[in-house]
């Protein structure tokens, strides 16, 4: 029988909120946080900090997306002899924890991946071999901001020419930006009291600072915690054109590995060019996001009641007026 821990903060993203920089500094912090009481597990969490391994083990057809590409999962069968070997790993690091009794974990694609409640219960099953009580903690962003973020990720992938805006059936948005169902599905299965909720705006943040933000809503000790820059920045309106140019040559991978050379290459063009980009006009921005401003006022009475003020500032003069040329 496993050791139980108290609690369980699970920080379930939303993807590009600052999920890379959190997770970094927990990662860099994870000696720190254990005499505290806190335990980030390594397992699949070692370098940037993402927990992935939660998700490869309980999403389903994991072994079609990239999780399983990087995890070396390539068809259920081997999925299952993973979340054995996976479960073994966490149960090691718990047993090994004699002094704390939280149990943290971080990872965006808890948004991306599990689009299910199914899949929802499932992890929570998982993690009731471990824990006992729950914590969820979930910020949001305004929908065309995570799209655009979104375009500077693919680009850094290797696409040449990625997608940026769609229009939706509004009576059948994606889940990836449909913001009430997501925070639904999750106060469904862990229950609505547990729910941590906030927005990806500096000025929501507690003094302006992300992890501060984040460690009040995780009762973590910020005193004396190791800092790092912010991680996983978009790209400026250059870095933009040289992804867009560099990616027609530089191949994604060799003999279906990944491609070390474009990795440090990425990771380089990526510091260098960082910033902002507006691919998009004023008015392409503006009618993207009101697709979704049903489901955000929904969002707004189930997570922030009582606010006063729309969730999202509805100010689009950063984007230009006109459409920008794009080839």
């Amino acid at each position: 029988m496993p050791r139980r821990l108290q609690r369980c903060v699970i920080h379930i993203g939303t993807e590009k909120t600052g999920t890379s920089s959190i997770q970094q500094f927990l990662a860099a912090n994870r000696r720190k946080l254990a005499a505290e009481g806190v335990l980030y597990p390594r397992y699949t969490g070692a370098r940037q900090g993402s927990q992935w391994g939660f998700v490869a083990a309980v999403a389903d057809d994991v072994w079609r997306t990239g999780i399983g590409a990087r995890l070396g999962i390539h068809s259920e069968h081997v999925r299952t002899r993973f979340a054995e070997r996976f479960k073994s790993g966490i149960d090691e690091e718990v047993r090994r924890f004699r002094k704390g009794q939280t149990l943290l974990i971080s990872c965006e694609h808890f948004h991306s991946r599990l689009v299910t409640r199914a899949m929802i219960l499932k992890l929570k099953d998982l993690l009731d071999n471990w824990v006992r009580e729950y914590q969820i903690i979930v910020y949001f962003r305004r929908q065309d901001r995570v799209a655009i973020s979104k375009y500077s990720t693919a680009l850094k992938t290797g696409y040449t020419n990625p997608a940026i805006l769609h229009a939706f059936n509004t009576n059948q948005l994606p889940y990836y930006y449909n913001y009430s169902a997501i925070y639904e599905n999750w106060a469904e299965v862990f229950g609505a009291s547990v729910m941590r909720a906030g927005l990806f705006e500096r000025s929501e943040f507690i003094q302006g600072d992300l992890i501060k933000d984040f460690c009040d809503k995780a009762n973590l000790r910020l005193t004396g915690q190791l800092r790092q820059g912010r991680a996983n920045e978009s790209l400026s309106e250059r870095g933009v054109e040289v992804f867009r140019r560099l990616n027609k040559h530089w191949p994604q991978a060799i003999e279906g590995s990944r491609n070390p050379v474009r990795d440090a290459l990425v990771n380089v063009l990526s510091k260098l060019y960082n910033g902002k980009n507006y691919p998009v006009s004023r008015w392409e921005a503006e009618a993207f996001f009101n697709q979704f401003r049903d489901c955000n006022e929904k969002l707004a009475c189930q997570a922030f009641p009582g606010r006063d003020r729309p969730l999202f500032s509805c100010n689009f003069d950063d984007y230009p007026v006109e459409q920008p040329w794009r080839n």
